[in-house]
């Protein structure tokens, strides 16, 4: 089963985030950064992005 790294490319998920102006307000986390930690914290099982915090 391939992860979801290798089904979105790089390049391919700028494309949705620039088609819907994702990263037009952003302050602190890109859409790439903000997907790549909540993918880390559901394979590490955890319960909220604050857990990583800790």
């Amino acid at each position: 089963m391939p992860s979801a790294t290798e089904i979105f490319t790089s390049q391919r998920f700028q494309i949705v985030v620039d088609r819907h102006q994702g990263d037009r307000r952003v302050h602190a986390l890109s859409c790439r950064d903000q997907l790549l930690a909540l993918m880390f914290a559901q394979r590490s099982g955890r319960q909220s992005l604050r857990d990583l915090s800790r």
